[in-house]
C-alpha cells in the first residue's frame, strides 16, 4: 500500500514541476520579457531618472525592440523629461496608476513617446490563447461546412462561435 502511495506522490510532484517549468519558460519569451521591461523602464524612470547607465541601455533595448513605433532619441529625451513634467507621487507603485495619471496631466504631448510605450504595454496580450481559439474555431467551420462558404457567411457564422 506505502509503494502506491509513494507512487502517486511521485506522479504529482512530476507534473507540479512539468507544469512550473512550462510557465517559468513563457515568461522567458522574448516578448514576454520585453514587456516586463517597458514597465520596469517607465517606473524607474518617473522613481529614479534615467542617469542610471543600466536605466539608459534598458530604455535603449525597448526603443530598438518597439523601432517601428518609439524613436530612440526622443524616448531618452522625454524620459529624461518625465519626472518633471509628470509631477507624480515619488513612490508610486502601481503602473496602472502611473499611466491613468500620466493621462491627466496636460503635459501628455510633450512625452507622446512614453505615453506610446505605455500604450505598448498596456496593451500586448500576455499569451495569444484567444487568437488561437479563434483560429481554431475558423478551421473547425471550414471543415464542417467545407469551403462553399461566401466570406459574408463565413464571418457571421465566427461572429456566432465566437
Amino acid at each position: 500500500m506505502s509503494s502506491l502511495i509513494h507512487d502517486a506522490f511521485v506522479m504529482v510532484w512530476q507534473v507540479i514541476d512539468t507544469a512550473v517549468a512550462a510557465i517559468q519558460a513563457r515568461f522567458q519569451e522574448e516578448d514576454t520579457v520585453e514587456h516586463k521591461d517597458v514597465a520596469t523602464l517607465l517606473m524607474t524612470a518617473i522613481h529614479d531618472g534615467i542617469s542610471d547607465p543600466a536605466t539608459r541601455e534598458l530604455a535603449e533595448s525597448v526603443s530598438k525592440f518597439y523601432s517601428c513605433d518609439l524613436s530612440k532619441e526622443n524616448m531618452l529625451y522625454q524620459l529624461t523629461l518625465l519626472p518633471t513634467l509628470a509631477n507624480l507621487p515619488k513612490r508610486s507603485k502601481n503602473i496602472m496608476d502611473v499611466v491613468s495619471r500620466l493621462r491627466e496631466t496636460t503635459c501628455s504631448p510633450l512625452i507622446s513617446e512614453v505615453m506610446k510605450s505605455a500604450q505598448i504595454m498596456l496593451t500586448l496580450p500576455c499569451s495569444n490563447a484567444v487568437s488561437e481559439r479563434s483560429f481554431s474555431m475558423l478551421r473547425r467551420a471550414k471543415t464542417y461546412l467545407r469551403s462553399t462558404l461566401t466570406q459574408l457567411r463565413l464571418n457571421s457564422v465566427m461572429t456566432c462561435y465566437i
